[in-house]
C-alpha cells in the first residue's frame, strides 16, 4: 500500500507540476523573450513533446495506483466523497490529456514540420488551452481531495 501511495503522490506532483511549469514559466518566458514564431513555436513543441511523455507515465501510473488503493480500502463503497471526486475528475483528466495529444499535440507537429508558423501558433493556443483545464481540474482535485480527506467539507 505504501507503494501505490508514494507513486500516487509523486506522478500527480510530476503531471501537477510540470503543467504550472508550462502554464506560468515556459510559455510567457518563452513568448516575452523569443518573438520569431519559427525558433519560439519548434522550441515550445519540443518542450511539450518531452512534456506529454510524462503525462502519459501519470496517466498510466495513477489510475492503476488509485484502483490498487481503492482495493486495500475495501471499494468504492466504504470510501469517502472526495475519493469519488478524485476517480472521477481523474479519469477525466486522462481523456483530456489524450484530447490534447491527438486534437492539438499532433496536428501542432505537423504544422511545425511543414513550417506553417501560422497554423502552428493556432494549434499551439489549443494546446495552452487544454494544458489550462488540465490544470485547473489537477488543482481542483488536489484541494477537494486534501479537505474531504480531513473532514474540510
Amino acid at each position: 500500500m505504501a507503494t501505490a501511495y508514494a507513486l500516487h503522490l509523486l506522478f500527480v506532483t510530476v503531471w501537477i507540476g510540470g503543467l504550472i511549469f508550462l502554464q506560468l514559466a515556459l510559455w510567457p518566458t518563452a513568448s516575452k523573450q523569443l518573438q520569431e514564431p519559427s525558433v519560439r513555436i519548434p522550441l515550445l513543441t519540443s518542450t511539450l513533446e518531452r512534456f506529454l511523455w510524462l503525462g502519459w507515465a501519470a496517466a498510466l501510473i495513477l489510475p492503476v495506483t488509485g484502483f490498487w488503493l481503492i482495493g486495500v480500502y475495501g471499494g468504492m463503497a466504504r470510501l469517502g466523497w472526495h475519493i469519488h471526486l478524485m476517480t472521477g475528475v481523474g479519469l477525466l483528466m486522462v481523456l483530456l490529456h489524450l484530447a490534447l495529444y491527438l486534437a492539438a499535440f499532433l496536428p501542432l507537429r505537423r504544422a511545425v514540420a511543414a513550417g506553417e508558423w501560422d497554423s502552428a501558433g493556432r494549434r499551439l493556443g489549443w494546446v495552452r488551452w487544454l494544458t489550462w483545464v488540465l490544470l485547473l481540474a489537477g488543482v481542483v482535485v488536489i484541494l477537494l481531495t486534501g479537505l474531504g480527506a480531513r473532514g474540510g467539507l
